[in-house]
This record gives structure tokens, C-alpha cells and sequence, in this order.
């Protein structure tokens, strides 16, 4: 049971699946810091322009976070049988959970820390909004409306949200399904509708779809607005994650590991 746990640690931690988190990370951070290089910015442009970029977002990192969640979290999960048999499958359900917040968190703050590594000797630190900041971020009020500092802050909560969320419909979905690709395809079909909704500008996706509750920069700063409110976006994502965590737990209780 203990030694099933880690395992899984171990395996999480090792040098395959380190250098499959970075290298994503580093990809869209790179492709930042070269768009940004020749201006006056400090640490916040950068990262703020990750975590704003769809591009980004939407294809890069979504795309190997989740391949990373398929092999690391579904790949183990019909092999636990010894591990279900000792503990609730509750318990195994929300281990599981657990394990998918830690990667979307972990890819969060490698993010943030590539970033700020890439800014020594190059970036201010200050927090307070440079003149490239105020010139790239004029046409998202919302961002500026707050210092960098939190407005990044936010910007990571609102990615997490997102990370996170991808995970567990990966993770739900392959306990509905037989093969494990099935469930990555359920995931890359729910995320190119949105994706779709967004290119074409539907208003139907302003309020439902993930697009604009993970990016800060298409978030309404004003009253009079069809995009969503920041605390929106917060309500919205928790129902969506209870949504799924219901749905799993549901289906867990039902499936016969015997």
C-alpha cells in the first residue's frame, strides 16, 4: 500500500517526467521572452504573456499536460488492485485527484520560476507596470486594473483552474471508457469545441467556456460586458470541477475491480 504511493512519487519525480514537464514550459516561455526581449519590461510582462497567450495555452501546454496526466495517473489506474483492496475506493479516487492538482500546480510554478529565471539580468523586478506592459496589456483594462503582481497571482489561480480541470476529465473519462486513448480523445474533443467557440467569437462561449474564464486578458472590467467577471470564473470553475468529482465518484463505486 505505502510502497504503491512511492512509487508513484517516485515515478512522477523521475528524470523522464521532469524533462516531458519543462519542456513545454520552457518552449512557451522562450517564445515570450524572444517576443519581448528588445523592450523596456519587468518579470510580470513575461509571465503574464504566457499565461495570457491562447496559442500557448490551448495547444502547447494543454496538449502535453495532457499526455502527462495519461500516462501518470490513468496508464495506473485499473493496476491498483492491490492498493483498492486495502484502502476505500474513495480514498483511492481523491489520491488520485490529489496527484493531478500536484502536476497543474507543478506546472504553474515552473512557469512562474522559468520566467523569473530568465529575467535576471534582462528584466525589472518591480511591481509596477512598465511602459511595454501598459502599451501590450492596453487592450485588456482588466489586467492593468490591479498591480503585476496580482494580476499574475490571479492569472495562475485561473491556468490551475484550467490544468487542473483537463486532468480530471482525462481521469473521469477513463473510468467510463475501456481504453485509455478514448479518454484523451473525450478531453482533446471537449477542448477544441472550446477552442472553436473562441476562434469564432460565439457569445454563447463567453460564460461557458474555457477560453475566457482561464485568461485574465478576456475578462470584463467593466459593467456593461458579456465576458465574465473575475469571482465568474472562480464559481465557474469550482462547478465544473464538482460536476466531475461527483461523476467519479459516482462511477467508482459502481465498477467491479474484481
Amino acid at each position: 500500500m505505502n510502497n504503491n504511493k512511492i512509487s508513484i512519487n517516485l515515478k512522477f519525480l523521475s528524470s523522464k517526467w521532469v524533462f516531458m514537464t519543462m519542456i513545454p514550459i520552457l518552449i512557451a516561455t522562450f517564445i515570450a521572452f524572444n517576443g519581448i526581449s528588445q523592450n523596456t519590461c519587468n518579470v510580470h510582462d513575461l509571465i503574464l504573456s504566457v499565461f495570457n497567450n491562447y496559442f500557448t495555452i490551448f495547444y502547447l501546454l494543454y496538449l502535453l499536460f495532457s499526455i502527462f496526466v495519461l500516462k501518470i495517473i490513468v496508464k495506473q489506474g485499473f493496476n491498483s488492485y492491490i492498493y483498492i483492496r486495502f484502502k476505500t475506493r474513495n480514498q483511492w479516487f481523491f489520491s488520485k485527484i490529489k496527484f493531478i492538482g500536484l502536476i497543474a500546480l507543478v506546472y504553474v510554478l515552473a512557469i512562474i520560476g522559468i520566467c523569473a529565471l530568465e529575467s535576471i539580468g534582462h528584466f525589472s523586478f518591480s511591481n509596477s507596470w512598465s511602459k511595454f506592459g501598459l502599451n501590450y496589456f492596453k487592450g485588456s483594462p482588466i489586467i492593468l486594473k490591479s498591480t503585476p503582481l496580482t494580476s499574475v497571482f490571479i492569472s495562475s489561480l485561473l491556468l490551475f483552474f484550467y490544468l487542473f480541470t483537463f486532468g480530471l476529465i482525462i481521469f473521469v473519462s477513463s473510468l467510463f471508457v475501456k481504453h485509455n486513448a478514448f479518454a484523451f480523445i473525450i478531453g482533446f474533443i471537449i477542448n477544441s469545441i472550446n477552442m472553436m467557440g473562441f476562434l469564432m467569437n460565439s457569445p454563447l462561449f463567453y460564460k461557458i467556456g474555457f477560453c475566457h474564464n482561464t485568461m485574465l486578458s478576456l475578462h470584463k472590467s467593466g459593467i456593461n460586458s458579456m465576458k465574465p467577471s473575475i469571482s465568474y470564473s472562480f464559481i465557474y470553475w469550482i462547478i465544473v470541477i464538482s460536476i466531475l468529482v461527483l461523476m467519479g465518484l459516482k462511477r467508482i463505486n459502481k465498477i467491479d475491480f474484481n
